[in-house]
């Protein structure tokens, strides 16, 4: 325990600090053989003397694998001053050759075919303060595969797999969240209820 006399001056309030990680990645997985990359989490309060607004978040990763798959995502929770409103995000980018065996549990394995795909994913969902620990939200997904390469007239094509050609998915709907964690990372008093 350091003295408070002997604390370097002057001392931030927790408003004011902000928190940026950055991590190196190493992984190793069946689909993606080895990966490399990086991850960073941020941590930050968008107004700095806000004690009273949770901490905002924002994570990052960035990923190369040996099998020349490549992902980029950004995600988090922005608490906007006095949490009149949150954003609640996820953007991603894939490029992801992979392997294809065939539709179904009894597809044999020297069926192995090669094919690759990219991917757009936005998640957001921004919510309102509609009374107390209550929030009105909208959320949208959007998801757009496209590039799809493959063997013409070989397993993938033939097996009339859906979205072979690419597609966009997107929707829409609403969200009621009562939520009164005191911590949006590691609460430790609070209950979330997400509808």
């Amino acid at each position: 325990m350091v003295p408070i006399q002997k604390l370097p001056l002057p001392i931030k309030s927790p408003a004011k600090i902000r928190h940026v990680l950055v991590l190196p990645i190493i992984a190793r997985s069946i689909e993606t053989g080895w990966s490399f990359g990086l991850a960073t989490a941020s941590t930050f309060h968008l107004k700095s003397r806000d004690t009273t607004t949770r901490t905002s978040n924002v994570q990052t990763i960035a990923l190369y694998t040996t099998r020349h798959q490549f992902v980029a995502a950004i995600n988090g929770s922005i608490y906007f001053p006095g949490e009149r409103f949150i954003l609640n995000q996820q953007l991603s980018y894939s490029s992801f050759p992979d392997k294809f065996w065939g539709l179904g549990k009894n597809a044999p394995f020297g069926n192995e075919e090669d094919y690759k795909f990219k991917q757009y994913y936005v998640y957001l969902h921004p919510q309102r303060l509609i009374g107390r620990n209550l929030f009105l939200g909208i959320v949208y997904e959007y998801q757009r595969v496209f590039d799809v390469q493959y063997t013409p007239r070989g397993l993938f094509d033939t097996e009339n797999v859906l979205g072979r050609q690419g597609y966009h998915a997107s929707g829409a709907g609403l969200s009621i969240t009562y939520d009164t964690r005191n911590n949006a990372f590691s609460p430790d008093k609070g209950v979330i209820l997400h509808f």
